[in-house]
């Protein structure tokens, strides 16, 4: 069932499940849609009250990689005009650009950030996920994502058929995640809508081919398609009877026990000015949720602003928290370089056009990216990356979009905290206060990965650029916007970055888990919403094993 809480809750109210999970994005959806007709009581707590529909997009722009100059850089399909002026913060280091980190990291509406998602999905490789570093994964991540030979984890699969990626229901998905990396598989028995290439790098390359899979809505005129998860997933969770979802519930703070050690209660207040500049006295009433467990699931900048706002929670809590903050930079024209004949048709087809793959209902676009081998990443110590070439459609100018890992840094240059200062104008709660720079250690792996890019390609057994014709462009413009906001409450190997466990339970309280892109330790190249659906579906087992 589906409530709005200003209306259907009484002030001062206290709600009572096993499991309230806060949010509604890809995370939040997931983990509910997990607890579908089983025994355990689910609560929902949402922001937002309504969704508005905005203003579409040409379907020829990318919601993922939208350039300079494109207008209302958030781009949401649908918003909550009223509580996402609360998404608000500090930015104190940041290159300047024109893209609203808090309004494009944060969306307070039913579906969350999928309702900007581009649908780009890929998982995190191996490599991302075991490589010795100071940021580790936890093993039994990998074993569980990747390794796990039990039918019922298989968690990138299971997540992938939330995407959409394979049938209709979660359980029956049919494609296989080692696919993203195997560039040829696309190429065979006609998958492809248009004959599609794969480069030939010499022989001991220390590049490879991987894959990005786009879902889509069914066609270009469909207005709540497949993108946003509310459209998808929410008939199931609505219609079970053990889950209740109220909206207009906007999560304040966390109180514990007064030992410290669990939470006993989460407070939340509705709202009810429909004005579009809603100031105080928009607020009618609180109302509490005290559960068995909590799932934090409001994305990486949210999720740390709530606990840090929680006294009790921040009293407590593990140093790491709201530390080694990261995105991935991305950079529209990092290089230059001019192209051979020897890129053909189908090269090109595959490596700067999205070409369609007819396998499903809703069939996903597909694109190939370079990227470096497991072994030059290690050999190289060096981040992962992604270099989507720019092939013009006759040999000449070509450049290359680029996105790389940014390394996570413990000092003050990157993380989430609280401003002392400024509040948010409706409930006039302390906003987050983000640091996020480049470091010197990041521009120069960017620029060692580029210069391999531009190595490899103009090599003479290769070929598919002019000798000495790949240039980097002198101080790219460089973004690094809140969509891929990571870390802040990260699952870590060694304790003194870990918030939370490999359960994905914060170290310092027994009943409170976090869920979404904080958890990430570190972040790969890829979009990270594949990794957080799996983390998800693999939390909400967890939850249901402990009864």
């Amino acid at each position: 069932m589906k409530y709005d809480a200003g209306a259907d809750v009484r002030p001062n109210t206290v709600l009572h499940a096993d499991v309230c999970i806060i949010g509604t994005g890809a995370a939040g959806l997931t983990l509910a849609h997990e607890f579908v007709q089983t025994r355990a009581r689910v609560i929902v707590l949402e922001s937002s009250r309504i969704n508005v529909r905005q203003p579409a997009l040409p379907h020829n722009v990318s919601h993922e990689l939208r350039g300079p100059g494109v207008p209302n850089p958030a781009h949401h399909r649908y918003e909550d005009p009223i509580v996402q002026q609360m998404c608000t913060g500090v930015l104190k280091t940041a290159p300047e650009d024109e893209h609203d980190f808090f309004g494009s990291s944060r969306i307070r509406c039913y579906g969350g950030t999928t309702n900007c998602w581009g649908g780009w999905t890929t998982p995190l490789t191996r490599t991302d996920l075991t490589r010795p570093s100071e940021f580790a994964w936890p093993d039994v991540v990998a074993t569980d994502l990747l390794d796990t030979n039990d039918k019922s984890k298989k968690y990138f699969k299971r997540a992938m058929a939330y995407c959409s990626l394979g049938n209709s229901q979660p359980a029956d998905n049919d494609w296989d995640v080692d696919k993203y990396g195997d560039a040829s598989y696309w190429t065979k028995e006609n998958r492809a809508d248009y004959t599609i290439e794969v480069m030939k790098l010499k022989e001991k390359s220390e590049l490879q081919t991987s894959v990005i899979l786009q879902i889509q809505n069914a066609n270009l005129r469909e207005t709540d398609g497949r993108l946003d998860f509310q459209h998808v997933w929410d008939p199931d969770i609505e219609a079970s009877p053990n889950i209740a979802i109220y909206r207009n519930a906007n999560v304040r703070k966390f109180e514990t026990t007064p030992d410290g050690k669990s939470v006993a209660g989460v407070w939340a207040t509705t709202i009810t000015s429909d004005a579009s500049d809603a100031v105080d006295g928009s607020v009618t009433h609180d109302f509490y949720v005290n559960a068995r467990r909590y799932v934090l699931a409001a994305g990486a900048v949210e999720n740390a602003r709530l606990l840090l706002n929680s006294p009790d929670i921040a009293r407590n809590a593990p140093p790491a928290l709201g530390k080694a903050f990261f995105t991935h930079p991305l950079i529209f024209e990092a290089a230059e370089f001019t192209s051979t004949a020897k890129v053909t048709a189908a090269i090109r087809q595959y490596y700067t056009q999205f070409t369609r793959i007819g396998r499903t209902t809703h069939p996903p676009n597909i694109l190939a990216v370079l990227e470096p081998t497991p072994a030059s990443m290690i050999a190289r110590q060096m981040p992962n990356f992604r270099a989507w070439m720019q092939f013009p459609e006759k040999p000449g100018r070509g450049t290359v979009n680029f996105l790389w890992e940014q390394t996570p840094s413990w000092d003050n240059d990157s993380n989430v905290g609280l401003s002392s200062t400024v509040k948010d104008p409706i409930l006039f709660d302390p906003v987050a206060e983000v640091n996020l720079k480049l470091t010197k250690l990041d521009i120069e792996m960017r620029d060692i990965a580029l210069k391999l890019v531009g190595s490899e390609l103009d090599d003479k057994d290769v070929g598919y650029i002019e000798k000495d014709s790949f240039k980097l462009i002198p101080n790219p413009p460089t973004i690094l916007s809140g969509q891929h906001a990571l870390g802040t409450t990260r699952m870590a190997a060694k304790d003194k970055w870990a918030v939370v466990n490999p359960d994905c339970r914060l170290l310092s309280v027994d009943n409170l888990y976090l869920a979404g892109g904080s958890l990430f330790s570190r972040g790969g190249w890829a979009n990270p919403t594949l990794t957080i659906i799996a983390l998800a579906v693999r939390l909400a087992d967890h939850l249901k094993r402990l009864g």
